[in-house]
């Protein structure tokens, strides 16, 4: 509300603040940027994943991919003998081979795992010759084996609306 003093108009404080923050309110428009350019700009809408990441369940050290059924009856005088099958070549790759019964693939940190492995067990953890590992004790499902989904699942919110990038 304006005051009058000394045939001078005023505008109170209180009405000086309304009007600033008006002026330099977020617009209501929306627009898509690419991320070189989204910098300092404000999320209008909440950002969900659109997949699982990761995608697949992925190997947590250098090693070989197996069933861990196939080990379950290793011992040190009596390791289990695997077979050696060719896989993926770089992260990322999905393995393109299923493993078979007494088979095992090398796989790399992060590295994708072959369908039909349900776990890892380290390179320094086995002797290798010939085409086969030998692995001298059990190896429990899930070893060294980081999930599909496990950072984020898919349709999970990952940034939600009013954020500053």
């Amino acid at each position: 509300m304006a005051r009058i003093a000394g045939g001078r108009r005023y505008t109170s404080l209180e009405d000086a603040f309304l009007t600033l923050s008006r002026a330099f309110a977020p617009s209501p428009r929306r627009e898509t940027v690419g991320l070189r350019d989204a910098y300092s700009r404000v999320l209008a809408v909440d950002v969900s994943a659109r997949e699982d990441q990761p995608r697949r369940d992925v190997s947590h050290f250098d090693g070989f991919a197996l069933a861990s059924a196939d080990t379950a009856a290793a011992r040190g005088g009596s390791p289990a003998v695997l077979r050696l099958r060719g896989g993926a070549r770089s992260i990322g790759e999905v393995p393109k081979r299923r493993l078979g019964r007494g088979e095992a693939m090398k796989v790399p940190t992060g590295g994708y795992m072959p369908e039909g492995a349900d776990a890892v067990v380290a390179l320094e953890d086995v002797s290798a010759s010939g085409g086969v590992i030998r692995v001298s004790h059990p190896v429990a499902k899930g070893e060294h084996v980081y999930p599909a989904g496990a950072d984020v699942r898919k349709g999970q919110r990952v940034l939600s609306a009013g954020r500053a990038l």
